[in-house]
């Protein structure tokens, strides 16, 4: 599945059914947020080479790093499409199944939270053994070890969260490009889909 790929017409369609139901309107605003995703995605990949070796004299120490950074902050935005798809579904689901509130307002609000209610308190048990939800939290890890560690691996878990999700590693370095990271965004928005139609079979929608 890519992820938002379906198109404007598919989604102006679940537009008009969003008003229906608290889930339906969830999954739209997921779709909107991968579908632009997805075209930013399309556009960095269309441009990059281009930036990384045609840029301005005098930047030519910034062009071997340039499609690094763009990768990287593509990876924060897919991890900020999936919490707030996931954050839509708890607050859907509670309405819905009329479950207790998912979060403490104190303690904010995350994807390992969003998970954790949607299977302990909603009931999607099944997503605990999710291969998906395995890989979600490796890509996790990788994006760990770039914020908090200069895109080296920390450990031996580290390195097997890189090898999980198929990246490479040269001297403990992590190397990612943007089409790795629309590996990501694919295991993103495949889960939420998987989400998704657990949460509509549960409330009848299908």
């Amino acid at each position: 599945m890519k992820f938002g790929d379906f198109g404007e017409d598919y989604l102006g369609e679940l537009a008009v059914y969003a008003e229906q139901h608290a889930l339906l309107d969830a999954l739209f605003h997921s779709e909107y947020g991968f579908q632009t995703l997805n075209r930013y995605t399309e556009f960095l990949q269309s441009h990059v080479e281009e930036y990384a070796f045609d840029m301005p004299e005098g930047a030519s120490l910034l062009a071997p790093s340039f499609p690094f950074a763009l990768a990287e902050g593509l990876l924060y935005m897919v991890f900020s499409r999936l919490e707030e798809s996931l954050i839509k579904f708890c607050e859907a689901s509670r309405t819905t199944f009329e479950t207790p509130p998912y979060y403490d307002p104190y303690e904010g609000r995350n994807i390992r939270k969003s998970i954790t209610y949607l299977t302990d308190t909603v009931g999607l048990t099944d997503l605990k053994s999710s291969h998906n939800k395995r890989l979600i939290f490796a890509w996790k890890t990788v994006g760990n070890c770039y914020i908090h560690n200069f895109w080296k691996v920390r450990s031996d878990f580290d390195r097997k969260s890189v090898r999980l999700v198929g990246l490479n590693l040269q001297d403990d370095d992590i190397t990612l490009s943007v089409s790795d990271v629309t590996r990501c965004a694919d295991v993103a928005y495949e889960f939420v889909h998987g989400v998704f139609d657990r949460l509509a079979g549960k409330a009848g929608l299908v």
